[in-house]
């Protein structure tokens, strides 16, 4: 090819002075120049064209393609395990493995939703009824006379296999004007109708537990999260980037290619940068060391970014429980909880049985045989039913605020550590979320989906490794914890770097030694990768 290239310099050469003899004075000349040029022209693009399949064809050769496993599969696998995990979570109870508590979630934040998914939120809870085998009519909606009513139409357009809600939009317009606390008694509805079908959910769940044990081969919750830390192992390595990815960004500009000529500043910065002492590459075994230490860095610091985003969740709970716990370790008596929620039980038992005992007779009058149309008793009926309704939400809030202290401290102490408080969260979604809206300020329902499912990917991973041990209540010493290991592996780590918003710039560093690191261990070189940088500039060009 070489040979080709310089016959091509030759002849340009060669034309050049030709045209530059020819006159161009006539007509004649001018028409004669330009017919000599047009197949100077046209003998170039023949050259251009052969040196361009040349230059392809070689660039080819220089590519290295590695097929990578399946990630897919592997991301299939951890989700199932995750299913398994999920329902053998001894932590929490069926209302959380139902889902319940993620609909009550939903239900609460109703303002956040269009009419159709309002409703959409509601046959879901109907839903989780049936896979019980509890098939719900409207005589099973007597929360109030307003749920009954609703509720009544709602049902029909769902048994006509339809999910046209907005039929329905009417009839809720009306009954919300005259009760503007029609969804807070629907959710009222949904919760006595769950306490009141609590052992066939227990039954459903313990039946759902053993099956999925035995058609996954799993003995305990234990064996899921150690086959879970396996699994995600194995995706961790199916997704690290390879010299194939590397040479895939370059061509795509993603990444400069010139940063990474063994001259280069951009190189020699990012080295020295997380070099304690400078690093002597022929020493393979110090060579080795230090790039493997490199590529833990990223892992650490990738989860150390995660725990720092969180921090606002953890701050939280030692404000709203941190006194709680302490009063509970010194007393040891144990119960006080137990015994308000005992209480608080009483009252809602009580307050729901009067306000049956009411809805009752307000359903007789308005649909039975002596119907009347103008009742001044059955409008002064109603309005007691909405006065009882609205205390026994307050009532379910302040049971549910109890529920969840009662589980803090039975299972939480002064050393509690990240990973527990995690796990807590994550297995009562409902206090996540909302922990989530308090202390990020969050409004939209999306951004609490999104902080929501990051904590939950967080939380979930086995192999989380630098908050392992660390206590919520003492003071967080991670940085310094990860400076002094990373020292004796010759790394660089300041604290300012270790600073919330100088992570991705430390990440970044670190990514491009570890991909100068794959480049050199690789089969080519950055000269080779440069060569097909190149070639791809010329193909987009030609395009």
């Amino acid at each position: 090819m070489s040979d080709f290239l310089k016959f091509i310099e030759e002849d340009i050469a060669a034309k050049k002075t030709l045209l530059s003899t020819m006159p161009t004075k006539t007509k004649t000349n001018i028409k004669k120049y330009n017919e000599k040029i047009d197949l100077f022209s046209t003998k170039y693009n023949e050259y251009k064209k052969h040196v361009k399949t040349y230059l392809v064809v070689k660039s080819k050769s220089f590519d290295i393609d590695i097929p990578k496993k399946n990630a897919e599969d592997l991301t299939d696998e951890i989700h199932r395990l995750e299913h398994i995990r999920f329902l053998l979570n001894p932590t929490n109870t069926f209302f959380e493995k139902m889902g319940f508590d993620n609909l009550l979630f939903d239900i609460k934040n109703y303002s956040d939703f269009n009419f159709e998914a309002m409703n959409e939120i509601i046959n879901e809870f109907i839903n989780k009824f049936e896979l019980v085998g509890v098939n719900l009519s409207h005589d099973d909606f007597n929360y109030t006379y307003y749920v009954r009513e609703y509720m009544l139409s709602f049902l029909e357009i769902r048994n006509m296999n339809t999910k046209d809600y907005n039929s329905l939009s009417k009839s809720f317009e009306k009954i919300y004007w005259e009760n503007p606390e029609i969804i807070e008694h629907i959710e009222l509805s949904f919760r006595k109708l769950i306490k009141k079908y609590r052992k066939k959910f227990e039954t459903y769940i313990t039946n759902l537990q053993k099956e999925t044990m035995w058609k996954n081969n799993v003995a305990s919750y234990k064996e899921s999260t150690e086959k879970l830390k396996v699994a995600y192992a194995e995706l961790e390595r199916a997704n690290k980037e390879n010299i194939s990815d590397i040479i895939n960004l370059a061509k795509r500009g993603k990444i400069d290619i010139t940063n990474f000529f063994k001259d280069n500043k951009v190189r020699e910065l990012n080295y020295k940068s997380l070099m304690i002492e400078t690093l002597d590459f022929n020493d393979s075994e110090a060579n080795e060391r230090f790039h493997k230490g490199i590529e833990k860095l990223r892992t650490n610091i990738e989860e150390y970014q995660k725990l720092c985003k969180f921090i606002p969740v953890f701050t939280e709970f030692k404000t709203a429980y941190g006194n709680d716990i302490v009063e509970s370790g010194k007393n040891t008596s144990k119960g006080g909880t137990s015994n308000k929620l005992k209480v608080i039980e009483a009252k809602i038992n009580d307050r729901e049985s009067r306000l049956e005992k009411i809805n009752k007779k307000t359903i007789i009058q308005e649909f039975g045989f002596f119907k009347r149309s103008k009742n001044i008793s059955n409008k002064q009926q109603k309005v007691d039913s909405i006065v009882l309704a609205k205390e026994l939400y307050n009532l379910y809030k302040v049971y549910d605020e109890e529920r969840f202290k009662e589980k803090i401290l039975t299972t939480v102490n002064n050393f509690v550590t990240i990973p527990e408080l995690l796990h807590l969260y994550y297995s009562y979604d409902f206090f996540k979320k909302k922990v989530i809206k308090k202390v990020f300020k969050l409004s939209s329902y999306d951004d609490i989906l999104k902080y929501s499912e990051e904590f939950d990917l967080f939380s979930m991973n086995p192999n989380n490794v630098i908050i392992n041990g660390v206590s919520v209540f003492e003071e967080n010493t991670i940085s310094k914890i990860i400076i002094n290991k990373y020292r004796l592996d010759n790394i660089n780590i300041s604290e300012e770097s270790l600073e919330v918003d100088n992570l991705n710039t430390l990440l970044n560093q670190i990514q491009f030694i570890l991909r100068a690191n794959e480049i050199e261990r690789s089969e080519t070189t950055v000269e080779k990768i440069w060569f097909m940088v190149e070639v791809e500039k010329i193909i987009e060009l030609e395009k």
